[in-house]
Protein backbone atom coordinates (compact mmCIF):
# COMPACT_ATOMS: atom_id res chain seq x y z
CA UNK A 1 0.00 0.00 0.00
CA UNK A 2 1.11 3.76 -0.61
CA UNK A 3 0.65 6.58 0.13
CA UNK A 4 -2.45 7.45 2.52
CA UNK A 5 -4.96 6.56 0.28
CA UNK A 6 -5.28 3.19 -0.99
CA UNK A 7 -8.40 1.83 -3.58
CA UNK A 8 -8.68 -1.69 -3.09
CA UNK A 9 -9.12 -3.03 -6.56
CA UNK A 10 -8.25 -6.63 -5.87
CA UNK A 11 -10.58 -9.00 -3.81
CA UNK A 12 -11.98 -12.28 -4.87
CA UNK A 13 -13.89 -14.78 -2.56
CA UNK A 14 -13.97 -19.03 -1.70
CA UNK A 15 -17.75 -20.42 -0.90
CA UNK A 16 -17.77 -22.84 1.46
CA UNK A 17 -16.79 -26.44 0.54
CA UNK A 18 -16.43 -26.31 -3.69
CA UNK A 19 -19.98 -24.14 -3.65
CA UNK A 20 -18.82 -20.74 -4.47
CA UNK A 21 -16.16 -19.36 -6.89
CA UNK A 22 -16.29 -15.83 -7.79
CA UNK A 23 -14.07 -13.21 -8.56
CA UNK A 24 -14.66 -9.65 -7.89
CA UNK A 25 -14.57 -6.76 -10.87
CA UNK A 26 -10.82 -4.96 -10.68
CA UNK A 27 -12.73 -2.08 -11.86
CA UNK A 28 -15.77 -2.53 -9.87
CA UNK A 29 -14.68 -0.22 -6.57
CA UNK A 30 -12.88 2.34 -8.79
CA UNK A 31 -16.42 3.12 -10.87
CA UNK A 32 -18.20 4.04 -7.05
CA UNK A 33 -14.93 5.91 -5.94
CA UNK A 34 -14.65 3.56 -2.65
CA UNK A 35 -11.42 4.55 -1.09
CA UNK A 36 -10.02 2.96 2.07
CA UNK A 37 -7.17 4.89 4.09
CA UNK A 38 -4.58 2.07 5.88
CA UNK A 39 -6.13 3.12 9.11
CA UNK A 40 -9.84 2.66 7.61
CA UNK A 41 -8.41 -0.77 6.80
CA UNK A 42 -6.42 -1.31 9.75
CA UNK A 43 -9.74 -0.93 11.63
CA UNK A 44 -12.13 -3.16 9.86
CA UNK A 45 -10.02 -5.82 9.95
CA UNK A 46 -9.58 -5.66 13.72
CA UNK A 47 -13.52 -5.59 13.82
CA UNK A 48 -13.51 -8.50 11.79
CA UNK A 49 -10.86 -10.18 13.68
CA UNK A 50 -12.36 -9.95 17.60
CA UNK A 51 -15.70 -10.74 16.18
CA UNK A 52 -14.64 -13.79 14.61
CA UNK A 53 -12.30 -14.81 17.30
CA UNK A 54 -15.29 -14.43 19.81
CA UNK A 55 -17.42 -16.89 17.48
CA UNK A 56 -14.97 -19.39 17.48
CA UNK A 57 -14.33 -19.03 21.06
CA UNK A 58 -18.04 -19.75 21.79
CA UNK A 59 -18.14 -22.15 19.48
CA UNK A 60 -15.35 -24.42 20.75
CA UNK A 61 -16.51 -23.23 24.48
CA UNK A 62 -19.83 -24.57 24.10
CA UNK A 63 -19.33 -27.52 22.32
CA UNK A 64 -16.78 -29.20 24.64
CA UNK A 65 -19.48 -28.12 27.43
CA UNK A 66 -21.79 -29.92 26.22
CA UNK A 67 -19.38 -32.99 25.33
CA UNK A 68 -18.56 -32.91 28.87
CA UNK A 69 -22.09 -33.08 29.95
CA UNK A 70 -23.18 -35.94 28.33
CA UNK A 71 -19.61 -37.81 29.06
CA UNK A 72 -20.00 -37.10 32.86
CA UNK A 73 -23.84 -37.15 33.42
CA UNK A 74 -25.84 -40.19 33.78
CA UNK A 75 -28.89 -38.66 33.38
CA UNK A 76 -27.94 -36.96 29.85
CA UNK A 77 -26.90 -40.51 28.52
CA UNK A 78 -29.63 -41.57 26.82
CA UNK A 79 -30.12 -42.55 22.97
CA UNK A 80 -31.12 -39.10 21.30
CA UNK A 81 -28.22 -37.41 23.43
CA UNK A 82 -25.54 -39.48 21.64
CA UNK A 83 -26.50 -38.64 18.11
CA UNK A 84 -26.49 -34.65 20.32
CA UNK A 85 -22.72 -35.62 21.74
CA UNK A 86 -21.66 -36.72 18.12
CA UNK A 87 -22.68 -33.86 16.42
CA UNK A 88 -21.18 -31.53 19.07
CA UNK A 89 -17.89 -33.27 18.13
CA UNK A 90 -18.56 -32.19 14.61
CA UNK A 91 -19.55 -28.70 15.74
CA UNK A 92 -16.21 -28.86 17.75
CA UNK A 93 -14.46 -29.96 14.99
CA UNK A 94 -15.58 -27.12 12.67
CA UNK A 95 -14.41 -24.24 15.47
CA UNK A 96 -11.26 -25.92 15.65
CA UNK A 97 -10.04 -26.73 12.14
CA UNK A 98 -12.31 -25.25 9.67
CA UNK A 99 -12.95 -21.93 11.05
CA UNK A 100 -9.89 -20.37 11.89
CA UNK A 101 -8.51 -21.24 8.63
CA UNK A 102 -11.25 -19.70 6.63
CA UNK A 103 -11.02 -16.13 9.62
CA UNK A 104 -7.35 -15.81 8.94
CA UNK A 105 -8.29 -16.35 5.07
CA UNK A 106 -10.22 -13.90 4.71
CA UNK A 107 -8.95 -11.25 7.30
CA UNK A 108 -5.30 -11.38 6.94
CA UNK A 109 -4.83 -11.99 3.27
CA UNK A 110 -8.43 -10.38 2.09
CA UNK A 111 -9.67 -13.33 -0.02
CA UNK A 112 -6.84 -14.14 -1.80
CA UNK A 113 -5.37 -17.67 -0.79
CA UNK A 114 -1.63 -17.46 0.15
CA UNK A 115 -1.55 -20.46 2.26
CA UNK A 116 -0.25 -23.07 -0.54
CA UNK A 117 -1.63 -26.00 -2.62
CA UNK A 118 -1.51 -29.08 0.11
CA UNK A 119 -3.63 -26.65 2.50
CA UNK A 120 -6.44 -25.83 0.04
CA UNK A 121 -6.76 -29.48 -0.17
CA UNK A 122 -7.04 -29.50 3.35
CA UNK A 123 -9.12 -27.35 4.10
CA UNK A 124 -11.90 -28.13 1.33
CA UNK A 125 -11.64 -31.71 2.59
CA UNK A 126 -12.38 -30.56 6.20
CA UNK A 127 -15.32 -28.06 5.20
CA UNK A 128 -17.18 -30.62 2.85
CA UNK A 129 -16.85 -33.36 5.43
CA UNK A 130 -17.98 -31.38 8.35
CA UNK A 131 -20.56 -29.74 6.95
CA UNK A 132 -22.18 -32.97 5.40
CA UNK A 133 -21.62 -34.93 8.46
CA UNK A 134 -23.78 -32.10 10.57
CA UNK A 135 -26.42 -32.54 7.75
CA UNK A 136 -26.46 -35.76 8.31
CA UNK A 137 -26.55 -35.80 12.38
CA UNK A 138 -29.88 -33.61 11.92
CA UNK A 139 -31.57 -36.16 9.39
CA UNK A 140 -30.51 -38.89 11.76
CA UNK A 141 -32.00 -37.18 14.71
CA UNK A 142 -35.27 -36.43 12.79
CA UNK A 143 -35.92 -40.39 12.04
CA UNK A 144 -34.92 -41.04 15.74
CA UNK A 145 -37.60 -38.37 17.29
CA UNK A 146 -39.90 -39.93 14.63
CA UNK A 147 -39.26 -43.56 15.41
CA UNK A 148 -39.72 -42.33 19.28
CA UNK A 149 -43.10 -41.20 19.39
CA UNK A 150 -44.41 -43.50 16.50
CA UNK A 151 -43.13 -46.64 18.06
CA UNK A 152 -43.73 -47.08 21.76
CA UNK A 153 -41.94 -50.16 21.61
CA UNK A 154 -38.98 -47.98 20.21
CA UNK A 155 -39.28 -45.69 23.23
CA UNK A 156 -39.51 -47.75 25.85
CA UNK A 157 -36.35 -50.25 24.41
CA UNK A 158 -33.60 -47.60 24.54
CA UNK A 159 -30.97 -49.32 22.77
CA UNK A 160 -27.90 -47.74 21.68
CA UNK A 161 -27.51 -49.63 18.81
CA UNK A 162 -29.76 -47.56 16.59
CA UNK A 163 -27.55 -44.00 17.28
CA UNK A 164 -24.54 -46.00 16.71
CA UNK A 165 -25.63 -47.21 13.09
CA UNK A 166 -26.55 -43.62 12.49
CA UNK A 167 -23.53 -42.03 13.72
CA UNK A 168 -21.21 -44.52 11.70
CA UNK A 169 -23.37 -43.71 8.59
CA UNK A 170 -23.19 -39.76 9.67
CA UNK A 171 -19.16 -40.00 9.73
CA UNK A 172 -18.21 -42.67 7.45
CA UNK A 173 -20.24 -41.42 4.11
CA UNK A 174 -19.18 -37.82 4.49
CA UNK A 175 -15.57 -39.33 4.82
CA UNK A 176 -15.88 -41.14 1.88
CA UNK A 177 -17.22 -38.57 -0.63
CA UNK A 178 -14.73 -36.25 1.41
CA UNK A 179 -11.87 -38.62 0.00
CA UNK A 180 -13.11 -39.17 -3.33
CA UNK A 181 -13.35 -35.26 -4.00
CA UNK A 182 -9.95 -35.17 -2.98
CA UNK A 183 -8.74 -37.97 -4.76
CA UNK A 184 -10.30 -36.45 -7.63
CA UNK A 185 -8.68 -33.36 -7.42
CA UNK A 186 -4.96 -34.53 -7.11
CA UNK A 187 -2.56 -32.70 -9.67
CA UNK A 188 -5.51 -30.03 -10.56
CA UNK A 189 -4.50 -26.29 -10.36
CA UNK A 190 -5.75 -23.80 -7.86
CA UNK A 191 -8.34 -21.74 -10.14
CA UNK A 192 -6.57 -18.52 -11.32
CA UNK A 193 -8.65 -14.90 -11.87
CA UNK A 194 -7.01 -13.25 -14.65
CA UNK A 195 -8.42 -9.76 -13.60
CA UNK A 196 -7.39 -9.92 -10.30
CA UNK A 197 -3.85 -11.64 -10.97
CA UNK A 198 -4.39 -14.20 -7.85
CA UNK A 199 -5.16 -18.08 -7.27
CA UNK A 200 -8.25 -19.09 -5.11
CA UNK A 201 -8.50 -21.55 -3.22
CA UNK A 202 -10.76 -23.65 -5.73
CA UNK A 203 -9.49 -26.31 -8.55
CA UNK A 204 -9.93 -25.88 -11.66
CA UNK A 205 -11.11 -29.51 -12.75
CA UNK A 206 -14.28 -29.00 -9.91
CA UNK A 207 -17.50 -29.53 -11.50
CA UNK A 208 -20.70 -27.22 -10.68
CA UNK A 209 -22.93 -30.03 -11.57
CA UNK A 210 -21.03 -32.13 -8.76
CA UNK A 211 -21.95 -29.11 -6.21
CA UNK A 212 -25.12 -28.54 -7.32
CA UNK A 213 -26.23 -32.19 -7.35
CA UNK A 214 -25.13 -32.40 -3.78
CA UNK A 215 -27.03 -29.50 -2.71
CA UNK A 216 -30.12 -30.80 -4.70
CA UNK A 217 -30.27 -33.70 -2.44
CA UNK A 218 -29.78 -32.34 0.54
CA UNK A 219 -32.75 -29.78 -0.17
CA UNK A 220 -34.73 -33.64 -0.44
CA UNK A 221 -33.46 -34.27 2.22
CA UNK A 222 -34.63 -30.96 4.55
CA UNK A 223 -38.17 -32.13 2.48
CA UNK A 224 -37.98 -35.41 4.24
CA UNK A 225 -36.97 -33.80 8.05
CA UNK A 226 -39.73 -31.35 7.63
CA UNK A 227 -42.19 -34.30 6.83
CA UNK A 228 -41.05 -36.10 9.79
CA UNK A 229 -41.34 -33.50 12.21
CA UNK A 230 -45.01 -32.90 10.47
CA UNK A 231 -45.69 -36.31 11.61
CA UNK A 232 -44.34 -36.16 15.02
CA UNK A 233 -46.86 -32.85 15.30
CA UNK A 234 -50.18 -35.18 13.84
CA UNK A 235 -49.11 -37.33 16.52
CA UNK A 236 -48.39 -35.16 19.88
CA UNK A 237 -52.32 -33.69 18.66
CA UNK A 238 -53.61 -37.23 19.05
CA UNK A 239 -51.80 -37.71 22.02
CA UNK A 240 -53.53 -34.72 23.81
CA UNK A 241 -56.82 -35.62 22.28
CA UNK A 242 -56.80 -39.47 23.86
CA UNK A 243 -55.71 -38.30 27.07
CA UNK A 244 -58.33 -35.66 27.45
CA UNK A 245 -61.55 -37.57 25.90
CA UNK A 246 -60.68 -41.57 27.71
CA UNK A 247 -58.69 -40.04 30.79
CA UNK A 248 -61.78 -41.46 32.77
CA UNK A 249 -62.81 -44.38 30.98
CA UNK A 250 -59.92 -46.56 32.50
CA UNK A 251 -59.90 -49.40 35.05
CA UNK A 252 -57.32 -48.45 37.47
CA UNK A 253 -54.23 -50.70 36.69
CA UNK A 254 -54.87 -49.94 32.94
CA UNK A 255 -54.76 -46.20 33.92
CA UNK A 256 -51.62 -46.86 35.65
CA UNK A 257 -49.92 -48.39 32.60
CA UNK A 258 -51.25 -45.80 30.25
CA UNK A 259 -49.91 -42.96 32.55
CA UNK A 260 -46.58 -44.52 32.05
CA UNK A 261 -46.71 -44.60 28.82
CA UNK A 262 -48.13 -40.72 28.69
CA UNK A 263 -45.42 -39.75 30.75
CA UNK A 264 -43.17 -41.50 28.24
CA UNK A 265 -44.50 -39.96 25.41
CA UNK A 266 -44.61 -36.31 26.94
CA UNK A 267 -40.81 -36.95 26.97
CA UNK A 268 -40.35 -37.57 23.69
CA UNK A 269 -42.49 -34.82 22.53
CA UNK A 270 -40.47 -32.71 24.57
CA UNK A 271 -37.51 -33.76 22.64
CA UNK A 272 -39.04 -33.18 19.69
CA UNK A 273 -39.60 -29.62 20.13
CA UNK A 274 -36.01 -29.41 21.09
CA UNK A 275 -34.62 -30.99 17.79
CA UNK A 276 -36.78 -29.37 15.75
CA UNK A 277 -35.36 -25.97 16.76
CA UNK A 278 -32.10 -27.26 16.17
CA UNK A 279 -33.18 -28.04 12.34
CA UNK A 280 -34.33 -24.59 12.28
CA UNK A 281 -31.38 -23.08 13.17
CA UNK A 282 -29.75 -25.17 10.53
CA UNK A 283 -31.67 -24.68 8.09
CA UNK A 284 -31.84 -20.84 8.86
CA UNK A 285 -28.03 -20.77 8.57
CA UNK A 286 -28.13 -23.22 5.31
CA UNK A 287 -30.66 -21.76 3.30
CA UNK A 288 -29.02 -18.87 2.13
CA UNK A 289 -25.91 -20.49 1.06
CA UNK A 290 -28.19 -22.64 -1.00
CA UNK A 291 -30.32 -20.26 -2.35
CA UNK A 292 -26.78 -18.05 -3.47
CA UNK A 293 -25.26 -21.46 -5.06
CA UNK A 294 -28.50 -21.99 -6.95
CA UNK A 295 -28.81 -18.20 -8.02
CA UNK A 296 -25.49 -16.56 -8.49
CA UNK A 297 -23.12 -17.70 -11.87
CA UNK A 298 -20.04 -18.77 -9.43
CA UNK A 299 -17.58 -18.16 -12.88
CA UNK A 300 -19.12 -14.57 -13.31
CA UNK A 301 -17.52 -11.83 -11.43
CA UNK A 302 -19.27 -10.06 -9.29
CA UNK A 303 -19.43 -6.58 -7.80
CA UNK A 304 -17.89 -5.92 -4.31
CA UNK A 305 -21.04 -5.18 -2.34
CA UNK A 306 -22.28 -8.75 -3.48
CA UNK A 307 -19.19 -10.33 -2.24
CA UNK A 308 -19.80 -8.67 1.18
CA UNK A 309 -22.84 -10.93 1.20
CA UNK A 310 -21.06 -14.11 0.13
CA UNK A 311 -18.80 -13.81 2.83
CA UNK A 312 -21.73 -12.82 5.60
CA UNK A 313 -23.74 -15.91 3.96
CA UNK A 314 -20.20 -18.30 4.29
CA UNK A 315 -20.09 -17.61 8.08
CA UNK A 316 -23.70 -18.17 8.64
CA UNK A 317 -23.13 -21.39 7.95
CA UNK A 318 -20.22 -21.65 10.26
CA UNK A 319 -22.56 -19.64 13.12
CA UNK A 320 -24.53 -22.65 13.40
CA UNK A 321 -21.94 -24.79 14.87
CA UNK A 322 -21.98 -21.74 17.52
CA UNK A 323 -26.07 -21.68 18.05
CA UNK A 324 -26.46 -25.34 18.53
CA UNK A 325 -24.62 -25.79 22.55
CA UNK A 326 -26.90 -22.98 23.10
CA UNK A 327 -30.02 -24.00 22.21
CA UNK A 328 -29.60 -27.22 24.42
CA UNK A 329 -29.06 -25.16 27.80
CA UNK A 330 -32.24 -23.15 26.34
CA UNK A 331 -34.68 -26.00 25.87
CA UNK A 332 -33.30 -28.56 28.04
CA UNK A 333 -33.51 -28.50 31.99
CA UNK A 334 -31.11 -31.19 32.12
CA UNK A 335 -28.50 -29.45 29.50
CA UNK A 336 -28.76 -26.44 31.78
CA UNK A 337 -28.17 -28.08 35.34
CA UNK A 338 -24.77 -29.76 33.74
CA UNK A 339 -23.65 -26.47 32.55
CA UNK A 340 -24.14 -24.79 35.74
CA UNK A 341 -22.28 -27.65 37.11
CA UNK A 342 -19.19 -27.36 35.24
CA UNK A 343 -19.25 -23.88 35.31
CA UNK A 344 -19.16 -24.10 39.40
CA UNK A 345 -15.91 -26.49 38.81
CA UNK A 346 -14.36 -24.10 36.64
Amino acid sequence: MGGTKNTIKNNKCSGLGSGGKCAVDASAMDSHNIMLSVEDLFFVQLLSSILLFIIILITIIGNIFVITAVITTPKLQIRSNYLILSLSITDLLTGVLSMPVFAYHEVVHLSEWRMGYAMCHIYIFLTHVLTTVSFLHIFFIAIDRYLSVSRVEYSRHPSLRPARVMIAISWTLPLAMGVGLTVNHIGADLLYVESIGAHICLFVDDPDRLTLASLSIGLILLVVIYSLYYGIYKKSCEFRHKTQTKGNKRSKASTQRQTSTNRALSCEFQVAVRSIIITLAFTICMLPYIIMSFTININQELKYQMLAVMHLIIWFVYINSMLNPIIYGSFNGDFRLAFKRLLEKT
